[in-house]
């Protein structure tokens, strides 16, 4: 499988909600770095921090859609550009957000994430 399927196969499962999908297309000892004003922003290293990554979003938005939109490959590199429409857990506030991940496979598997969002979320 090529670096462009390992990254639309990780999209398909997180939309679907297949966390266990979505893992199993990870590097065990994948490092995973998120920036932006937002509480899931930060550094995290394996598969069981990206869990807690993903418990962290989980509690702070309920995502309405999420979807690329574009997708650039070079080898092993993935650039995805995207967006995201959720609700903020905290006060029932719309938020709408686009960001751009870059990705680095290795041996098949996703091992470096990095994220970036543009839309601050402090609640």
């Amino acid at each position: 499988m090529g670096s462009l399927d390992i990254a639309k196969e990780g999209y398909e499962a997180f939309s679907r909600g297949d966390m266990a999908k979505f893992m199993a297309l990870c590097d065990d000892d994948i490092e995973w770095i998120y920036y932006g004003s937002v509480p899931w922003a930060g550094s995290f290293r394996g598969q069981g921090e990206v869990m807690r990554f993903f418990g962290i979003l989980a509690g702070a938005v309920e995502i309405r859609a999420f979807g690329p939109d574009e997708f650039i490959v070079s080898e092993d590199d993935v650039a995805v550009t995207g967006r995201t429409s959720a609700q903020i857990r905290s006060s029932g506030a719309p938020y709408e957000n686009r960001w751009a991940h870059f990705m680095k496979m290795r041996n098949g598997k996703l091992a470096r994430f990095i994220g970036y969002d543009t839309t601050p979320l402090t609640a």
